[in-house]
């Protein structure tokens, strides 16, 4: 491609594309200060078997249930100590991903939802 012109957008891969990526991480963590809505990224990360982090805004509270933890959205010293306490704590990641719900739900889900609403 000639120097100056924007590469073309690569696209966004499924989420079983990424899956191995993602579930090696220990917990998926959402600081938003914004009012989220449902919280379909909650749920891909479930289906990954993480752990949450969610700040106090919108509907990601209402996700989590045991598996994660709600910190407060303005405090970055909650979302450091929480971090913290796995850290020196790994056993607790264990227990959080064992209280992952096994809904499996993922984008592509969503999307057949969203299909099957408007066919």
């Amino acid at each position: 491609m000639p120097h100056g012109r924007p590469h073309p957008p690569r696209p966004y891969p499924n989420f079983a594309a990424i899956l191995g990526k993602v579930a090696a991480a220990d917990i998926a963590a959402f600081p938003s200060r914004a009012p989220e809505s449902y919280g379909l990224v909650v749920e891909e990360a479930f289906a990954a078997g993480l752990p949450v982090f969610v700040s106090d805004r919108g509907a990601l509270p209402e996700r989590v249930g045991g598996a994660g933890e709600i910190l407060p959205a303005e405090d970055p010293s909650a979302w450091a100590d929480a971090i913290q306490r796995l850290l020196e704590h790994p056993a607790q990641v264990a227990e959080l991903r064992a209280r992952v719900p096994n809904n499996q739900r993922t984008i592509e889900n969503a999307i057949d939802d969203v299909d099957a609403l408007l066919s």
